[in-house]
């Protein structure tokens, strides 16, 4: 059978279109070109078999903050000859900053002060290695300004809102009681018109026996207990 002329191209146009059909059929079945391949989530560290139960996973340790990671480093071993050396330089440092800052409250007031706030004091260290501060507050005859003899000590300053978020304790160092330390005062540790008596406190091994240093308003910077002193 003849197929008329004028419509000889309808043959042609449907194999041209199989034709199209087939190509398509087979670039659908690569990868898009330049679409990486999926790979099945796996979460890190975890290589366990799949018979494995819970307590058998080695699971991730998370990373600490910053200011957790510190505490945690000081943690690691008991203090060695220098961090001793460091230590008590610090305790030095704290008590002669505390002397230079009540000796300006007395050139303004003509009197002493328990008042961290009020002698403008504050530790500069992020990590509080020591305590110091006073043991009895002082109530002068006139309070100045905001002044609250309660600020006595490093413990105030650590609950007021004066103190960063980033400033913590050392381990151990938030269990010093100033108070219990009492009977090594020579001058009640409190302050009055005329004078003041300032002492600092810290561990430097694992027993319960504290270092413990005292100043003055005469600058007496004193070594009352040793905690590394032979019992």
């Amino acid at each position: 059978m003849r197929i008329r002329r004028r419509y000889w191209f309808v043959p042609t146009l449907a194999l041209l279109g199989m034709l199209l059909a087939i190509f398509l059929w087979w670039r659908g079945k690569e990868a898009p070109s330049g679409v990486p391949p999926v790979v099945p989530y796996e979460p890190p560290h975890l290589h366990h078999s799949a018979t494995a139960t819970s307590s058998e996973i080695s699971w991730p340790t998370p990373a600490l903050p910053v200011g957790a990671a510190k505490r945690a480093a000081l943690q690691v071993a008991p203090l060695t000859e220098q961090e001793i050396r460091v230590r008590r330089s610090e305790m030095k440092l704290s008590l002669s900053a505390m002397y230079g800052a009540e000796k300006s409250f007395f050139s303004e007031f003509h009197r002493y002060t328990t008042d961290f706030n009020g002698m403008g004091y504050a530790p500069e260290r992020e990590v509080i290695t020591i305590k110091t501060g006073f043991i009895v507050p002082y109530y002068p005859a006139k309070l100045v300004g905001n002044e609250d003899p309660r600020l006595m000590s490093y413990d105030e300053y650590y609950t007021s809102e004066r103190r960063p978020s980033s400033v913590a304790y050392a381990p151990g160092v938030e269990n010093i009681r100033l108070g219990d330390l009492s009977n090594l005062c020579k001058m009640g540790c409190t302050a009055t018109d005329t004078g003041f008596e300032l002492i600092s406190a810290t561990n430097l091994d694992a027993d319960d026996d504290l270092d413990v240093w005292l100043i003055n308003h005469r600058k007496e910077l004193l070594h009352v207990q040793d905690d590394l002193a032979s019992p």
